[in-house]
């Protein structure tokens, strides 16, 4: 399983936001456009930032997907449970987890048919 972190960014960042992702000489991960027009930016932290996973909820939206969510608060912390679907032929699925920038980054990657089974 990919936990939160920066590969997973990366798997986002290349998988759903469309980007190149490339790790520079001095370990700064960075990303932009997979032609080369614009500059290169930092890599967000999609998978461990909540407002950079609202980016993922968006693009997912662009994209057709709905997504649903609940949160479950459980004496061992919350659990964020993230229904996806697509409104084009309704294939999707579920995730929970205990982040919900996490969540979000599971939950897009299962829709899209990347990741492991844990996801």
């Amino acid at each position: 399983m990919l936990e939160p972190g920066r590969e997973r960014d990366a798997l986002i960042a290349e998988r759903v936001m469309g980007l190149a992702v490339e790790i520079m000489p001095d370990g700064r991960w960075e990303c932009g456009n997979p032609i080369g027009l614009g500059g290169a930016f930092p890599l967000p932290c999609y998978s461990t930032d909540d407002d950079a996973a609202w980016a993922v909820v968006r693009e997912m939206w662009e994209r057709e997907w709905d997504l649903a969510m609940e949160v479950h608060s459980r004496s061992d912390g919350d659990l964020y449970w993230i229904s996806i679907a697509s409104r084009l032929d309704g294939t999707g699925g579920c995730v929970a987890k205990p982040t919900f920038a996490h969540a979000v980054c599971a939950a897009a990657l299962r829709a899209l048919g990347v990741g492991d089974d844990d996801d």
